[in-house]
C-alpha cells in the first residue's frame, strides 16, 4: 500500500500515528534517570521486518530487512535504509513499496 506522506509542514505525531496505523509497535530506552534516551519502532509483515529508530528530531535511522534475519540489530542484509530527520525518515517509509503489492505486480511462472 502507498501512503500519501504527511507534508513537509506535518506534526511528528500525525506521522507517527500514521506509523502506528501500518502495525508499527513501538518501545522506549531510558537511561538510569529514566529520561528518554530513544524511541524504536518495528514491524513485521510480507517477509520483511521495517525498523525505525529516533535519537532526536534530526537523528532517526530506518531500515527494512528479511524476516528470517538472524540479528535484527546488527543485520547482515538490507534491502531499504534511510536516515535524516524524523520528518524526513517517516515520510520515505510511508512511501515505501509493500513488498505484497511487489509481488502482485510481478507475472507469476507456472509451474503445474
Amino acid at each position: 500500500m502507498y501512503l500519501q506522506p504527511v507534508g513537509p509542514h506535518g506534526r511528528i505525531d500525525r506521522r507517527l500515528i500514521a506509523l502506528r496505523v501500518l502495525g508499527f509497535q513501538f518501545g522506549v530506552r531510558r537511561d538510569s534517570s529514566g529520561a528518554v534516551v530513544a524511541l524504536a519502532g518495528c514491524r513485521a509483515h510480507h517477509g520483511v521486518i521495517d525498523i525505525v529508530q529516533f535519537y532526536g528530531e534530526h537523528d532517526v535511522d530506518a531500515t527494512r530487512i528479511p524476516d528470517d534475519e538472524p540479528d535484527i540489530l546488527f543485520p547482515r542484509t538490507t534491502i531499504w535504509r534511510a536516515t535524516g530527520t524524523a520528518a524526513d525518515v517517516i515520510d520515505d517509509l510511508l512511501t515505501l513499496a509493500d513488498p505484497a503489492l511487489e509481488d502482485a505486480r510481478t507475472p507469476r511462472r507456472n509451474t503445474s
